[in-house]
């Protein structure tokens, strides 16, 4: 009885006030970053991540690069493609600097309303987004646009 009980006290970790303070800021900061594409300023979205920020773009439509400069470069147009961008933010899973959310993302480019599910993958350092992994559905993407 007593092999099985050091077992299960070994597969369940606990955390300190610390990590936990930790997990719940880099939580925040992902769902304050996702909230930020609703306003359409690209400023804003920015402000959250790193000067060396990596996005990668998972899928059939895949696209990354590195660099704030270069997301801020690339926003613009993006939001103003996708009018009334929202993240539905339906799961959040944190461990220190790590969050994944797995999320719907509305919004209306070029006159055609789209839901797509995906899957953000995120590190957070010192309060800043320094990657983001984006898997999304690019299949339902382009038939919701009519494109397939």
């Amino acid at each position: 009885m007593r092999k099985i009980l050091e077992r299960s006290r070994k597969k369940h970790r606990h955390f300190s006030s610390v990590e936990v303070g930790n997990i719940v800021k880099s939580r925040n900061v992902v769902v304050s970053f996702l909230e930020s594409f609703s306003s359409g300023d690209p400023y804003k979205v920015v402000d959250y991540v790193t000067d060396d920020f990596k996005n990668r773009q998972m899928g059939l439509l895949a696209n990354s690069f590195e660099g704030k400069q270069e997301y801020l470069t690339r926003l613009d147009p993006f939001l103003n493609k996708f009018k009334n961008l929202r993240y539905e933010i339906r799961k959040v899973i944190s461990d220190d600097c790590s969050v994944v959310v797995e999320y719907t993302m509305h919004a209306t480019p070029e006159g055609h309303d789209i839901c797509v599910d995906g899957v953000m993958l995120f590190v957070v350092n010192d309060s800043l987004i320094s990657e983001r992994s984006d898997y999304w559905d690019g299949l339902t993407y382009l038939r919701q646009v009519g494109l397939c």
